[in-house]
């Protein structure tokens, strides 16, 4: 088992309660010279319904695979949430509460939510609610963020417009009418990008590169830190020789056409862009949101369903065992397991069939329970994570 925020421990009661087994962890993990373990409460599970060994076992394995996936889905909308919050903000935090709570709090509090999962249903029915819920939320998020997605690239691109050097960005706020030869049927202007280590030699040869270049009309409207921005004045039928020969000069030849209102045009067009990435960003933020409380609840819930699974497939019928979550101290994971080999080791010779089950459902109970693996290292308990720590809260 991976090392974990939160375990949740199960063992044979024999009549006993949660707060017996509370007892114990408490003077074995908390009360001893060394403290290995803290936030220790009851881990309350219902009475679900068994319809059968071979069913119990199937719903068992079902919810291992449900588990994986439920685990998965938390990473996702994390890294959606945190990919959008920075880490540094005080915010962070309050998009990682589960209905209303820390995820500690909600953990050592738990309840099962029986308005919204009836325990009278089958094992089968519940999960089935649980994943097809899950599901739905999951891809929910992954629409809202490839509408993000595209939305932020839309933005991006309208950006580099605004903000690249004179070779990339759009001219329309820089060109000025009075810049530009207008409706003339024979001579056009030409922009050209020049590097700043180049400009001297363009000056001094630009005249010279095509026939029908207008001599001295060369005016520079632009400078950054890398390019001059020109424009020169060239006869219409002259003009692609002009262009070819400024470009094998490596001089980036800007393709730009003067209109009266392009400026206003693209500004707007640069505000729709920002305010629809904004509200989608916003959007996608309160699902994710919304999304991990609910996701983190029904995993929690999943993992009561299997608690109670492997509690009956290990210590049989009726059900009959305590259980409770604690949280172990960072480093002291292989302590406590040792610490609990110990304590129950009486558990690995006798699964603590409870006198009451059928001598029948025992005899196929152990015939069924001798090729299953129920974790993926022998215990002599039910011992479940919820490895919080994975999602990075």
């Amino acid at each position: 088992m991976s090392q974990a925020d939160f375990w949740i421990l199960s063992i044979p009661s024999n009549g006993g309660a949660n707060s017996d087994l509370q007892d114990d962890l408490d003077y074995s993990l908390v009360a001893g010279s060394t403290k290995l373990a803290q936030t220790i409460g009851p881990f309350n599970v219902p009475l679900f319904k068994v319809e059968s060994l071979d069913v119990l076992i199937n719903q068992n394995e079902q919810l291992a695979k449900q588990d994986t996936q439920f685990s998965a889905a938390l990473s996702k909308i994390t890294e959606v949430i945190k990919s959008l919050v920075s880490p540094a903000s005080e915010e962070l935090k309050d998009y990682f509460l589960v209905d209303g709570k820390t995820p500690l709090e909600y953990i050592t509090s738990f309840q099962w939510n029986a308005s919204r999962f009836r325990i009278s249903n089958s094992i089968t029915d519940i999960l089935q609610s649980l994943t097809s819920e899950v599901l739905t939320l999951e891809n929910d998020v992954r629409t809202r963020q490839s509408n993000f997605q595209q939305a932020s690239n839309a933005y991006q691109s309208v950006q580099k417009k605004k903000s690249g050097n004179l070779s990339q960005k759009s001219l329309a706020s820089i060109v000025r009418k009075e810049d530009v030869l207008v409706d003339s049927d024979y001579m056009k202007n030409v922009f050209v990008a020049v590097p700043l280590n180049a400009e001297k030699k363009f000056l001094s040869s630009y005249e010279t590169l095509a026939n029908l270049v207008i001599p001295r009309s060369a005016q520079k409207l632009s400078q950054d830190g890398e390019y001059a921005l020109y424009t020169i004045i060239v006869f219409k039928k002259s003009a692609e020789e002009f262009i070819s020969k400024l470009r094998e000069q490596r001089y980036v030849v800007r393709d730009f056409a003067f209109e009266s209102g392009l400026r206003e045009s693209e500004q707007n067009e640069f505000d729709d862009a920002a305010e629809k990435e904004k509200h989608v960003r916003s959007s996608l933020l309160r699902y994710a949101k919304i999304a991990f409380s609910e996701i983190f609840q029904h995993w929690v819930h999943l993992k009561c369903l299997s608690v109670y699974a492997e509690s009956v497939l290990r210590y049989g019928l009726p059900p009959d065992f305590s259980s409770v979550v604690f949280q172990p101290i960072e480093k002291a994971e292989k302590k406590i397991k040792v610490i609990l080999n110990q304590r129950y080791s009486y558990l690995e010779q006798n699964t603590s069939r409870n006198s009451k089950t059928s001598d029948d459902m025992n005899a196929n109970l152990d015939e069924s329970m001798a090729g299953l693996n129920l974790h993926e290292e022998y215990l002599p308990y039910v011992l479940f994570s919820i490895p919080t720590k994975s999602f990075n809260y």
